[in-house]
């Protein structure tokens, strides 16, 4: 005879003051059981009127109002050493799942699960899009998508209590187990040792949620530092940016407002350098604490007067990269991710083979062209090429695209130049991608660039795309790679992207001399 088992949906959670910190009575949960190790909270159950009764009524004689759904619902704290781990039954995940570990049920069936395994994939939303813009193109499995979010579901057979079963490892993990709930510390126990064993099936991954609060402080720190440095005057940017959810939203932007305590300016473009210098020029008080950087927002406005981004924290747009112990890592919005070292090694592998032109455009100095349309009326000249800087393709009510900075026919080419370094370049590639896509895909943009250019586009071209930076560290011999982390992301991701569509990429380094007696 089959010995009963009981099947168990094990969390764990980011930190263990979720033991404490997590009280769900006021959704109608009553604790049932606490001690020091453990806390029981049980929902008695809710009534509502199922959704299809109103359709179904006019068929429906009898009273309906006995007609209810009822759901009944727990949750289960388990402290065991320095982790939280929890069990849900009913509703009683809702009460969790801004405080469990994303890849908590990944990790064990990546350890557990024999191969051959199955993946079930679902769409990207969030955070989720922010990272694969930035990543997709290459192989997936390199993705941190693939790793932990993409994934719905790692499902296969397993070993578990020296029992084998089908499970499926996301968020949670769906156990049995023999052993009563008086024992769940053996069951979490075991559980440990085998997150402690090495995977059974690898895939390789860049990134990994940070969840350990000492190493989240210490990454606040060096942002507030970075940040506040910045404002000062007396730091880079080079690992600092500010992207919002929607990269387009930018573009489509006609005005931005952002708002500081009292102060209130508007700005034609969104940089955070304009941002800090009209702050400033209006008499804003620097910040100086990291609650001061969460009180800067900003609203994004369209043509048509719109909010097309509603107020939002520079806190939760702010891109920025940090290192600690020779560990790398990266701040998307709200969270944290580790930076892994497979792929580190795999962008700058794959930016060793992308095209590199040092000397394509001419020098920039910044005494004789002060800004990058004068300088780019420079360069083309140069180049007997036509500089297209600022000179905008109106396509809808929304949407301004830029289709290059400078056009040479004759190869032909599209020049995307920068002044720009560190996580800042990512903008860049972006424009450069959104108008290549533009003018593959968009009958309607082809039309409007000859019909502002007759001379310049009577036929349709397949260009070369270039992305052009100017900076002195663009001359060192290991650019690209040396560029940060980011901006390293989203050169791949621009260059994957646009060599999928046909067009062949590279990028070209322009020799940057600073104004005299600038730093």
């Amino acid at each position: 005879m089959a010995t009963e088992t009981n099947r168990i949906n094990l969390y764990k959670l980011r930190s263990a003051a979720s033991f404490n910190g997590i009280d769900p009575a006021d959704e109608g949960y009553r604790l049932e059981y606490a001690d020091e190790q453990t806390k029981l909270f049980v929902h008695p159950g809710r009534e509502n009127s199922p959704q299809w009764i109103a359709y179904l009524s006019p068929l429906i004689t009898n009273p309906v109002d006995d007609i209810k759904n009822r759901s009944c619902a727990f949750l289960l704290l388990r402290l065991q050493g320095t982790s939280c781990y929890a069990i849900s039954g009913g509703g009683g995940y809702m009460e969790l799942r801004d405080e469990v570990e994303d890849d908590f049920g990944l990790k064990l069936a990546l350890r557990m699960i024999e191969e051959p395994a199955t993946i079930n994939q679902r769409s990207m939303k969030g955070t989720t899009r922010q990272i694969m813009r930035a990543v997709a193109g290459y192989d997936p499995l390199f993705d941190r998508e693939n790793y932990n979010r993409i994934l719905n579901a790692l499902e296969g057979k397993a070993e578990f209590e020296g029992r084998k079963f089908r499970i499926k490892g996301k968020t949670s993990i769906v156990l049995r187990t023999v052993r009563s709930v008086e024992e769940l510390a053996e069951v979490i126990a075991e559980v440990e040792a085998i997150l402690a064993r090495e995977e059974k099936i690898h895939f390789p991954r860049s990134y990994e949620d940070v969840s350990d609060e000492a190493t989240i402080a210490a990454l606040e720190a060096q942002l507030a530092e970075e940040f506040l440095s910045f404002w000062r005057g007396d730091g880079t940017r080079e690992k600092l940016y500010v992207e919002f959810h929607d990269p387009l939203s930018q573009v489509r932007c006609e005005r931005f407002i952002v708002k500081y305590g009292r102060k209130r300016i508007e700005l034609e473009e969104f940089d955070l350098t304009l941002v800090r210098d009209a702050l400033l020029s209006a008499g804003a008080t620097s910040p100086t604490t990291r609650r001061d950087i969460d009180r800067l927002k900003v609203i994004g406005i369209d043509e048509a007067g719109n909010h097309e981004v509603p107020e939002e924290s520079f806190s939760n747009l702010l891109v920025f990269e940090a290192s600690i112990d020779n560990s790398n890592y990266i701040k998307f919005g709200k969270k944290w991710f580790k930076i892994l070292d497979e792929i580190q090694t795999f962008l700058n592998e794959e930016l060793t083979s992308l095209t590199t032109y040092r000397n394509l455009l001419p020098q920039w100095n910044l005494s004789t062209h002060p800004t990058e349309l004068s300088y780019n009326e420079f360069a083309a000249n140069e180049l007997a090429a036509h500089c297209l800087d600022q000179q905008l393709i109106q396509m809808d009510a929304r949407s301004k695209i830029e289709l290059c900075d400078i056009y040479e026919p004759i190869t032909p080419r599209f020049f995307h130049v920068k002044r720009t370094w560190g996580s800042k370049a990512a903008y860049l590639f972006s424009q450069g991608v959104t108008s290549a896509e533009f003018y593959r895909n968009s009958d309607l943009f082809r039309a409007k660039c000859q019909e502002k250019w007759p001379e310049l586009f009577g036929t349709r071209i397949n260009p070369q795309i270039l992305f052009c930076i100017a900076d002195e560290k663009s001359q060192n011999e290991s650019f690209p790679r040396n560029l940060s982390y980011f901006a390293k992301l989203s050169l791949h991701n621009a260059a994957s992207s646009l060599r999928s569509q046909g067009y062949e990429v590279g990028i070209v380094a322009i020799d940057l001399i600073e104004q005299a007696g600038n730093v």
